[in-house]
């Protein structure tokens, strides 16, 4: 687990810090630099955040698996709806800001050539994969 976590953990910053050092920007997504996109995208390091997510919930639902769907089972149907409604709710919210998040400043680097800020660029590069897992 804490290895798991700690990889987890690396890989984020990896991507922070790879994205702040070569000024990265969006990467792959407005500036159509190939440099870039193999910096950030085909790395295995960057790349590895969802799978060790996966390997997390797969290992969660191994243990607690059984007595989550138990306890599921033992709810009334109106009281699921009130637990899924605000997940789907979350889950919505967090996926329209990972695909229109950056929408602005991917306009600014088409239209007006402007890079986006290193803070938006350094954020969405470390933390987008994780927020494609959300659901």
């Amino acid at each position: 687990l804490l290895s798991n976590l700690s990889a987890l953990v690396a890989s984020v910053i990896t991507a922070a810090v790879i994205t702040h050092h070569y000024e990265l920007g969006l990467a792959g997504y407005a500036t159509l630099n190939r440099d870039d996109w193999w910096l950030l995208y085909i790395r295995p390091w960057i790349r590895i955040t969802p799978y060790i997510i996966g390997i997390l919930g797969g290992w969660c639902y191994w243990l607690h698996g059984k007595a989550f769907k138990d306890r599921v089972q033992l709810m009334s149907e109106w009281k699921k709806v009130v637990v899924a409604t605000p997940c789907w709710i979350i889950t919505c919210v967090v996926q329209w800001a990972v695909v229109f998040g950056m929408y602005d400043d991917i306009k600014l680097a088409n239209i007006e050539q402007k890079a986006p800020s290193t803070v938006d660029s350094v954020f969405y590069q470390s933390f987008a994969r994780i927020a494609w897992l959300w659901p």
